[in-house]
């Protein structure tokens, strides 16, 4: 997996940072915005990383209620970018793309910045998703409907399955639907 390769490259700073990890359809930035929120207002060190983005990238990385400036986004990069080119020379079913990269980035800014609680918010999907390579501690379910049915099945429960994938053994889950 590229995500893998490229944090083991940086020395794993998704095993670094506890997560929340929030899938579904529809409600999941709403839902990460909330929760980091309310882990900031009780004084704990808190970011989220969400996709995707309206005007810059910018956007997708939050460190204690402010979004990321350009410059720290651009030095997280810099950081990144040469294991980005080491990964893309080897054969693993093709270049990082650009999800995987946005990931990796706020995976090393949580870490750079001391972040206690990192809010994530999964891609498309879950089982294959590139956020799914952090250890989630919680996971939270938003509504679940019938998009990406190419690559996550073509009922509502096929697509359940896929997201739930996140959820790893001792993982705390809840859900804001049945």
């Amino acid at each position: 997996m590229r995500i893998e390769k490229i944090l083991q490259f940086l020395d794993n700073p998704q095993k670094k940072v506890d997560f929340i990890h929030i899938v579904g359809t529809n409600g999941k930035t709403s839902t990460a915005k909330m929760v980091a929120g309310i882990l900031s207002y009780h004084g704990i060190r808190t970011g989220y990383h969400i996709s995707p983005h309206i005007n810059s990238y910018t956007e997708r990385m939050w460190i204690s209620g402010k979004e990321v400036s350009e410059k720290e986004f651009t030095e997280v990069f810099d950081q990144i970018y040469p294991y980005i080119q080491k990964v893309n020379k080897m054969d693993l079913g093709g270049p990082i793309t650009h999800f995987e990269i946005i990931s990796a980035m706020a995976f090393k800014l949580a870490e750079n910045e001391g972040i206690e609680v990192m809010v994530l918010e999964a891609g498309m999907g879950g089982r294959w998703d590139a956020t799914n390579i952090a250890d989630s501690k919680v996971v939270g379910l938003t509504g679940v409907s019938l998009e990406h049915t190419d690559m996550l099945g073509s009922t509502i429960r096929e697509i359940t399955s896929e997201k739930v994938e996140v959820i790893k053994e001792k993982a705390l889950a809840a859900t804001t639907s049945c």
